[in-house]
């Protein structure tokens, strides 16, 4: 996916019907792929706002 599809791995869980993403431990697996800690800011900050 590459950094244009750093969208849609925090979104798809969001505002679709995925029931999960994929997010790495420490380096990651695929271009584009975010870090645990960095999906759980961005969920945090989702949830703060419209949760």
């Amino acid at each position: 996916m590459g950094e244009t599809g750093v969208l849609s791995r925090v979104l798809c869980t969001v505002v679709g019907k995925a029931p999960f993403t994929f997010a790495s431990v420490g380096e990651s697996l695929a271009p584009g792929q975010l870090s645990i800690s960095q999906m759980k800011s961005i969920y945090d900050l989702f949830k703060s706002r419209y949760g």
